[in-house]
């Protein structure tokens, strides 16, 4: 793509499940990651789990297998470098990041801003 900033960024699945509702952490975890998890991180009130692209399928089987509905799920680009920005430039993005979001014509975006 001419132009693209597709580069900096690396594409992978997501599950993400409500927190309390795995009983067993360690269990689930060592689960998760003979599916083909690469990464299971705390975020907020879920568990976020990251896979290569080609294990999200494997991945979400697991997680119905054990009984589990996930609260969503699907691909996403992550930043390969994430970038720290100052206070008043994170102003003026998360300014911008509303207005995209708001826009009928934006499906999604995403940034290397930390």
């Amino acid at each position: 793509n001419s132009g693209s900033v597709q580069w900096m960024f690396e594409q992978f699945g997501f599950i993400d499940i409500v927190n309390d509702i795995i009983k067993d952490r360690d269990e689930f975890e060592l689960a998760m990651m003979d599916a083909g998890a690469e990464d299971i991180e705390d975020e907020n009130d879920k568990i976020k789990i990251k896979t290569k692209v080609e294990s999200l399928q494997t991945a979400l089987e697991k997680v119905k297998g054990l009984k589990i509905e996930p609260e969503d799920s699907g691909l996403e680009w992550i930043a390969k470098d994430k970038i720290k920005v100052e206070p008043n430039i994170e102003e003026k993005l998360n300014k911008l990041f509303e207005i995209l979001t708001e826009h009928d014509d934006v499906e999604d975006f995403y940034t290397n801003a930390e």
